[in-house]
């Protein structure tokens, strides 16, 4: 089954020839809700999206490479995103909920 990466914007996936890894939701209550919070992805009505048992993220979200497992090291959680808005449609949805 092919693994593409849910990172908002981020259009990898196990078929490229490029060297990637890909990695799923930790299990942990606590540190799955930090990565949750790391992608910033909503579903298109704006409610929260919620990752499925095949969501996963790709190694080009961690600046290692690779999720650590120690609380203290940056790859706790992915946080190497680009987050520029290009849909218009998306950015009147923000500009509305700012209001």
């Amino acid at each position: 089954m092919p693994k593409s990466c849910c990172a908002v914007g981020c259009k990898n996936h196990n078929l490229m020839l490029k060297r990637l890894s890909f990695f799923r939701f930790p299990r942990n209550a606590d540190r799955q809700i930090k990565w949750l919070a790391a992608l910033k992805r909503d579903k298109p009505d704006g409610t929260p999206w919620v990752p499925t048992k095949h969501s996963v993220i790709c190694s080009e979200h961690f600046i290692t490479g690779k999720p650590n497992e120690d609380h203290d090291h940056p790859d706790y959680v992915p946080s190497v995103f680009s987050f520029a808005v290009t849909n218009t449609k998306t950015v009147q949805q923000k500009k509305n909920r700012a209001l």
